[in-house]
């Protein structure tokens, strides 16, 4: 290893003098490299959720910065964030929440270029991979049982009832004044509440300070509303080759449960072992179909160890613990979403 210390006279001045390493090669040239300590590494950036107005990035490399590390996030050329500390970072669970472009609020349907630049003393690492993300054509949110609602009047936000249940919805990101925020000035429209835009609530808002509404990106909400319909037929009949609400065959009621967001499967237990794709049981997600019996029988995982199977003309609709799967010969399951 040998140091080499450049200098350069302009007018009889020593103006620049800087310290590179290098190594000797066997023949006597020297390759040089930049001091080691002077590089700051380049964060390599991955996207963690796609909301329709918001994008959620992670640092993989996150584990190799210093405590002091700071960075710039970019979106295309605008700067959304300068100098945001590795301990905010570290606090919001590894996640730098994006929404808004710089300038304004992000749009659904839109595209998005997102880039970090990490600096230490002084130093940067120069831009990192860019990431390229659409955001989805709609918002999605999750509001909990007995989360405030509110109904606009005047201009003004008033309290008039609570969530009587569980809501997964298609919202819009507004102000306290209900004025939707996409695509609007940042620095003048604050988004902090959400218009519901379907279901019983819709016209309504609930809003993010009591704590009671988180957003869900698009196959989330999509497996709760297969979920929450498929649960709600539990004490139903069984009705062989039935497709009605409440009184139906295995194959009917998840065919009627993804039929809720637009998604045809056959009506047939047999059919649907082909459906989607093949995951393994240790892996199983809401809304994911159990085939079991040889293609002779379906139902529906629910999540959190519950499934949801019209079982016999007997037993009718019932959710139950995944353990009854002991009395059932398990073929596959398949996830669709």
């Amino acid at each position: 290893m040998i140091i080499i210390l450049f200098k350069k006279l302009i007018a009889g001045v020593l103006v620049c003098a800087t310290i590179l390493t290098g190594t000797i090669n066997y023949n006597g040239a020297v390759t040089i490299t930049a001091d080691a300590a002077s590089a700051v590494t380049k964060p390599q950036i991955q996207l963690r959720n796609n909301f329709g107005d918001k994008l959620e990035v992670t640092i993989k490399n996150l584990s190799s910065y210093k405590s002091n590390t700071a960075f710039d996030v970019y979106s295309g050329n605008s700067k959304v964030f300068e100098n945001l500390s590795l301990k905010t970072i570290k606090s919001k669970n590894g996640v730098i929440s994006i929404y808004h472009n710089g300038k304004n609020n992000l749009k659904t349907n839109a595209d998005y270029s997102i880039r970090l630049v990490a600096k230490y003393n002084n130093k940067n690492s120069g831009y990192s991979n860019t990431l390229k993300a659409k955001t989805p054509s709609a918002s999605y949110y999750t509001a909990k049982k007995s989360a405030p609602v509110y109904t606009l009047k005047n201009g003004k936000m008033k309290k008039t009832g609570k969530t009587d249940s569980q809501i997964n919805v298609k919202g819009s990101f507004c102000d306290n004044k209900g004025t939707a925020v996409a695509g609007k000035t940042n620095d003048t429209y604050k988004g902090s509440c959400v218009k519901v835009l379907e279901g019983k609530y819709k016209g309504k808002y609930v809003s993010f300070s009591d704590s009671k509404l988180n957003r869900l990106d698009v196959s989330e909400y999509k497996r709760r509303v297969v979920c929450t319909y498929a649960k709600s037929m539990n004490g139903g009949r069984y009705v062989w080759g039935g497709t009605s609400y409440r009184a139906t065959d295995c194959s009917g009621l998840t065919m009627l449960a993804y039929k809720q967001i637009g998604v045809n499967i056959p009506h047939a237990s047999h059919a649907q072992a082909s459906v989607g794709k093949a995951v393994s049981r240790n892996k199983m997600k809401a809304g994911d179909i159990i085939v079991m019996n040889g293609g002779g029988h379906v139902a529906m995982y629910l999540g959190n160890n519950k499934m949801v199977h019209a079982m016999n003309s007997y037993d009718g609709i019932k959710v139950q613990n995944t353990s009854n799967l002991q009395y059932y010969s398990v073929n596959t399951v398949r996830r669709i979403i």
